[in-house]
């Protein structure tokens, strides 16, 4: 906690060192290319269901998690209880099977091998964008069910800005926050703070049925419900012209909660177990679209940090290095390419893992993509990919997609998708490496994703309406499960079908 204090501290002082000018607004054009680069996902995806949650909708409701933001504005089913825990179900599969990501970092625990959005704070975020179905050969192993991109707008502020929020909620909820927005045109600083936390202690009937004198469901109050959130997100940017620039973000985050009892201990409470977690998430790319091939370099830091009742003999904490080289070109034919490799290092530190068994582990990634537009109307996507992993053998990845546009006139088309992927999950290091129960002969998961949509879109200066549908077909084998065989442990058990 100390840690994360004193580092938070010396990043918020950096962030006021400028001189404050006129702020200038920027262009639409310039806007949608340095909104986190995630237009090339429809670039280089046709055919996948892709939506974005805008900056406006996220300010109407953004105390808390994003979860608060999904259950608002998507149809994506979230579970989530009084304690702060709150996970994702794409298209029916677990939270496994969905990455989070940011910039070039997949936040999710890799030991658990998904994240609380309770702990995502929605405040951070200028934008979210949604993709449905399997995307591994984009994002790499677990976007089975669906990924998430949470993005950061680059407006190259001129001058200083500075906004903040305050709220207070029932059952002891308040979120305090600030931006602070500061540059000259060419660097810009954003420095994002906040502080959120809930007491939960509403009110409900509790169906506790131990009194003999009052059977039935009596009136408690939630306790051992509480959470705490806090942290900042500090972003560095320089731009040396309009097509050559740098950018980083840096998150560090403390959370903390108590794990909800469950009613019969609410009734009888002595006390709740909590969960601490620190995260440092660093990431940053430089980007150069001056000739021809465009290229990008990306390099980050992971560290995730997590102890069980101030056990400190019981830590659960992993640390990543992240390096990723990529090169883009298009062509007059309509033809566009995209080439390149990720790595990363990662390094355990959990209690229950043997040395023995588990050291570390290099996953490498090398990926293509391309799309080809036959015609105005006509577009197919190619994406390519494959993962090697340490001792762990990936399936390959590919994925093809077409769109293609019907003018019904000047304010109104028709856009008709189809889209055919794999996607694959390698089993977590608790599936594969916990205690006596991990297995690690466990195979991957792997999945086949086929998809097709219409949507019509009719705009004027008036009336702006959009209908659409998507079906899918949705088969994953080698599906990994927690089965008390005798003793509890991961198994590849059995075929997971969704569709609609």
């Amino acid at each position: 906690m100390r840690r994360f204090v004193v580092f938070g501290l010396l990043i918020l002082a950096s962030g006021f060192c400028a001189e404050a000018q006129k702020k200038i607004s920027l262009s639409d054009t310039i806007q949608i290319e340095e909104v986190v680069s995630y237009g090339e996902l429809r670039k280089y995806q046709s055919g996948a269901k892709i939506e974005t949650i805008t900056a406006d909708q996220i300010n109407l409701a953004n105390e808390g998690g994003i979860e608060n933001i999904l259950k608002r504005f998507s149809p994506i089913y979230i579970k989530s209880n009084a304690g702060g825990l709150s996970t994702i179900r794409f298209r029916g599969t677990s939270p496994d099977h969905t990455s989070i990501n940011f910039g070039g970092i997949n936040v999710n625990s890799l030991t658990l091998g998904h994240s609380n959005l309770s702990n995502i704070p929605s405040f951070l975020f200028d934008e979210i964008t949604l993709q449905y179905g399997s995307s591994s050969a984009v994002n790499g192993s677990g976007s089975i069910g669906g990924a998430i991109y949470l993005g950061l707008s680059n407006d190259w502020t001129n001058g200083l800005k500075v906004s903040a929020k305050t709220s207070v909620g029932s059952f002891g909820e308040f979120l305090t926050g600030a931006k602070v927005f500061t540059g000259n045109g060419k660097w810009e600083s954003v420095t994002r703070l906040y502080y959120y936390e809930k007491e939960n202690n509403f009110p409900f009937n509790n169906p506790y049925i131990g009194d003999v004198e009052n059977p039935g469901a009596v009136r408690d109050i939630q306790q051992g419900a509480s959470i705490k959130n806090m942290g900042l997100l500090q972003e560095m940017n320089y731009k040396f012209n309009a097509k050559q620039f740098f950018k980083s973000s840096l998150w560090i985050e403390n959370s903390w909660q108590q794990i909800q009892p469950n009613m019969q201990s609410n009734y009888n409470y002595k006390g709740a177990h909590e969960i601490d977690n620190d995260n440092i998430r660093f990431w940053s790319d430089y980007t150069n679209n001056e000739s021809f091939v465009r290229f990008k370099l990306g390099a980050g830091y992971v560290h995730d940090y997590q102890v069980y009742d101030k056990i400190e003999e019981q830590i659960i904490a992993t640390d990543r290095l992240i390096g990723e080289f990529q090169a883009t070109t298009d062509f007059d034919s309509g033809l566009g390419l995209k080439a390149g490799a990720k790595y990363k290092y990662i390094k355990p530190n959990v209690y229950s893992y043997s040395d023995s068994v588990i050291d570390f582990e290099q996953h490498f990634d090398i990926f293509f993509s391309s799309f080809y537009r036959i015609t105005p109307n006509l577009k197919f996507t190619l994406n390519l990919r494959q993962t090697f992993v340490t001792n762990f053998e990936s399936p390959f990845t590919p994925s093809l997609g077409a769109e293609y546009i019907l003018r019904s006139g000047n304010q109104s088309f028709f856009r008709f998708t189809s889209a055919v992927a794999k996607s694959f999950r390698v089993p977590t290091f608790n599936d594969r490496y916990w205690g006596t129960q991990g297995n690690p002969n466990l195979k991957p998961e792997s999945g086949k994703n086929l998809e097709m949509g219409a949507k019509f879109n009719f705009d004027d200066e008036t009336v702006k309406t959009t209908v659409g549908i998507n079906t899918f077909y949705m088969d994953v084998d080698n599906w990994i499960e927690w089965r008390n065989f005798g003793e509890w442990r991961a198994e590849n058990v059995q075929e997971v079908v969704s569709k609609v």
